[in-house]
């Protein structure tokens, strides 16, 4: 697919220069940081309804964080073979 904008001077300039600066062509270097944009809504998009369902449970992140510590730790013991 091609797509042509118009970028103002200033933002066309340090494009060019951020894309030179990677040692890339500013079409390639403006088509990954649109590739990286959508990879990272899609992972928003993705973890909204988590983020959501954390959000009304009234966990802390140390709460949270400390959940997650507690799952690993039970995953790794199954995984050795250690019973608790």
């Amino acid at each position: 697919m091609s797509l042509t904008i118009d970028l103002p001077e200033p933002i066309e300039r340090d494009l060019i220069e951020w894309a030179k600066d990677s040692g890339q062509s500013a079409e390639t270097f403006l088509a990954e940081m649109a590739e990286r944009f959508l990879a990272s809504r899609r992972i928003d998009i993705t973890l909204a309804p988590f983020r959501k369902q954390v959000a009304e449970s009234g966990m802390t992140e140390d709460e949270l964080d400390e959940f997650f510590q507690e799952i690993r730790q039970e995953i790794w013991d199954e995984q050795v073979g250690i019973k608790r």
